[in-house]
């Protein structure tokens, strides 16, 4: 009698093992699920790493806009929604997309333009000594600008010097240039010197 009691006993223990172990298998795999998006810990890493187990097809990435850089608080790369974690806003520093892969990495390199400050001395624009780094798109073109010859006081550089002028500037408040450090006016005195000195010299 014991026996067989025991051997019930043991038949109920092995079902119930069963349904704990089918419960958390699927618990697990809801969990888990099978969306694709690339991991990254920061908005400026320079690798990232392919995940295949996020929850839906929602992937996030951080804001980037050329020129001017980074958005601030921008997260990482990952997965699910920009809805998730601190100081994270969806259109301002984090978009989401919903494809296999989408948060694709944003590529990024440096250069540097010169500044413009207002001389209240001389009641000019000039040239700051300050140096301004840069942040663009690798695939974009090195661009700075300064003011143009109708800038008064009120004037405002766009972005310290770094990329084109807008698009909507007041003609000549605004010109651009394509090298590094262009935006001066010693660069083109520079090009001037040693071209007057070759016609002074043919004189």
């Amino acid at each position: 009698l014991y026996t067989i009691k025991f051997e019930v006993d043991l038949e109920k223990m092995f079902v119930v093992f069963l349904l704990f172990c089918s419960a958390v298998f699927s618990v697990t795999k809801a969990t888990a699920g099978t969306g694709k998006c690339k991991s990254g810990a920061t908005a400026e890493a320079t690798t990232l790493t392919l995940l295949t187990n996020c929850a839906t097809q929602n992937c996030q990435m951080p804001i980037f806009t050329d020129y001017v850089g980074w958005a601030t608080n921008a997260p990482g790369y990952g997965c699910g929604d920009c809805t998730t974690g601190n100081n994270v806003q969806v259109n301002t520093n984090c978009k989401t997309c919903n494809t296999e892969n989408c948060n694709e990495l944003v590529a990024t390199d440096t250069f540097k333009c010169y500044n413009w400050e207002w001389d209240t001395k001389t009641t000019k624009w000039a040239k700051s000594s300050d140096e301004t780094t840069c942040k663009k798109n690798t695939a974009s073109a090195i661009k700075c600008n300064e003011p143009g010859s109708a800038a008064t006081k009120t004037y405002s550089v766009l972005n310290s010097g770094c990329g084109p002028c807008a698009s909507d500037a007041a003609e000549n408040t605004c010109k651009d240039c394509d090298k590094e450090l262009c935006n001066s006016a010693a660069a083109v005195a520079a090009f001037l010197l040693p071209l007057l000195a070759v016609l002074y010299a043919l004189l």
